[in-house]
């Protein structure tokens, strides 16, 4: 966010890449700053900086302090909304990561449709239970959550110990479960049941669940449950489940092993080689067209 105030492009480097990977990224996008925290601190030194002119480590206490001597009154805003925000590396087809740039106006308009995607609710409490490392986390959630008055509680690493005593604590109303660990939340959910007192919306994405365990969550959480499609690429996902489409589905039904139809914000159809729209049942490639979306790859 402070980047933004300055008018600054923000690159978001993946925390869990090797130093070689990392020195790609810097060498791509030829940063003039470098912020990093004070884990990070071996990783950091063993990289070529040529074109960064200020490099800060920041640790909790440090960046705490900073921020209650800041000034509250905010900088005159310098952005347009073309202007790129964000980039975000990923690898895709190639192998070797590409920068997806993301444009203001893009994830402010994901900002808009994705409490409706997601289901997040106003003055969410959200249970903030994915990987800070990934930049599409950052604009489907944490923006979001903020965008919507509401409170993020970054778990760190957790289980589903002090997961859910965090989430009854704050009375969450909102979280994420990745795929590894979408049986053990079923069962916690049906042991523990009083959290459906407060708990309205559980999310899935990022890889395909087992159906069975997607069934599971789902019958646990009395639907409150939305599958999302996307990638890095499309900023707000393309495609998604809903509470409805599993109301009435029978043991076993296909929707739970589905990444859901077409959300309103976008266009989905297959293709085949040619580019020419393929039949149902046939294999092609999988093509969308969205009101969000990002500005081109960098370089």
């Amino acid at each position: 966010l402070a980047g933004w105030m300055l008018g600054a492009t923000v690159v978001h480097v993946n925390a869990r890449l090797a130093v070689p990977e990392i020195q790609y990224i810097v060498n791509d996008s030829a940063p003039a700053a470098l912020v990093y925290t004070s884990g990070l601190r071996a990783q950091v030194s063993r990289l070529s900086l040529t074109t960064s002119r200020y490099v800060a480590e920041l640790d909790g206490d440090d960046l705490v302090s900073r921020l209650r001597a800041a000034s509250p009154t905010p900088p005159p805003a310098c952005a347009r909304p073309e202007d790129i925000a964000v980039i975000g590396y990923t690898s895709g087809t190639t192998g070797r990561p590409k920068g997806a740039m993301a444009s203001h106006l893009s994830l402010t308009t994901n900002c808009r449709l994705a409490p409706f995607n997601l289901g997040i609710p106003n003055r969410a409490r959200i249970a903030f239970s994915g990987s800070v490392s990934f930049v599409a986390s950052f604009w489907s959630i944490v923006f979001t959550g903020l965008y919507v008055g509401g409170t993020i509680r970054f778990l760190g690493h957790y289980d589903l110990d002090s997961w859910f005593e965090t989430m009854h604590r704050d009375r969450s109303t909102w979280t994420y479960v990745p795929s590894p660990l979408l049986a053990g939340f079923a069962e916690r959910v049906s042991a523990e049941s009083s959290i459906l007192d407060h708990l309205q919306m559980v999310m899935h994405t990022g890889s395909i669940g087992h159906p069975r365990h997607v069934e599971a969550v789902v019958r646990a959480m009395r639907g409150r449950f939305v599958e999302l499609y996307g990638s890095t690429e499309v900023i707000s996902p393309v495609a998604g489940t809903s509470p409805a489409m599993y109301r009435d589905a029978p043991p076993g039904d296909k929707i739970f092993a589905s990444g859901g139809i077409a959300l309103p914000s976008a266009e989905l159809w297959i293709a085949r080689e040619d580019g020419s729209r393929a039949d149902v049942d046939e294999d092609g490639y999988i093509v969308a067209r969205s009101d969000v979306g990002f500005s081109g790859y960098l370089n």
